[in-house]
């Protein structure tokens, strides 16, 4: 499973049942409204648009808001569906997708996908983000976002990046899945082991810190 918390940090699991639990939920209907007033993706606004608001006599009232959208002023009334845009424009798509993975956690896969030490696959979420699951040596399975700490290159291939076929590059990218005794960029062939360390890395100053450059580790359960 997999979230990333509010400030952007990537969560994974690769588990045989689980389930995430969020400490406060909105509705896709009450996110989608919400989320245009505040300018922000992925925040529980006290007080989001209510179906009915009380008048000084005490009765209800419905709630008309007009908001302004990537497109320009929408009208939404409270009981009717949202407007059109949200389904197809590509900046609802994204805040959708932050929104979820703030708030949910996400099922990677079996842990027996992962059997034996060096057994890794990459799951991939949304349009771009990817982690390396992975069984270390010890048998534990670790998790970590699939970004070299260099240039940022992928370590993995994710869905059909195309092979590196330069002469150039040092080595080879490695593929969705397999076994692997080591991560290595195919940018300038830092190498990492099964555990995210940094352990070995191409023309650094003396007073390089391997340590602070071991991978980024994901949440995982």
């Amino acid at each position: 499973m997999t979230k990333r918390t509010k400030d952007n940090e990537t969560k994974h699991d690769a588990t045989e049942s689980g389930a995430g639990e969020t400490e406060e939920k909105l509705s896709r209907r009450e996110f989608a409204t919400s989320s245009v007033v505040a300018g922000a993706v992925a925040v529980t606004i006290p007080g989001v648009m209510r179906a009915a608001q009380d008048s000084s006599d005490g009765a209800p009232t419905t709630a008309k808001s007009t908001q302004k959208t990537g497109s320009g002023a929408v009208e939404y009334r409270e009981g009717t569906t949202i407007p059109a845009e949200y389904y197809f424009e590509m900046e609802h798509y994204l805040k959708d997708e932050a929104y979820i993975a703030d708030n949910w956690w996400l099922m990677a896969d079996h842990v027996s996908r992962v059997s034996e030490p060096g057994d890794f696959f990459v799951f991939k979420f949304g349009l771009g983000e990817s982690a390396i699951v992975v069984r270390n040596e010890s048998g534990e399975i670790n998790a970590f976002q699939n970004v070299c700490r260099h240039r940022g290159s992928r370590l993995c291939r994710h869905d059909e990046d195309p092979r590196p076929d330069d002469d150039r590059l040092s080595v080879r990218q490695s593929g969705e899945s397999g076994n692997a005794q080591v991560f290595r960029c195919p940018y300038h062939a830092w190498l990492y082991d099964l555990d995210g360390n940094l352990i070995d890395a191409y023309d650094t100053p003396d007073d390089f810190d391997m340590a602070a450059n071991s991978l980024v580790k994901c949440h995982m359960r």
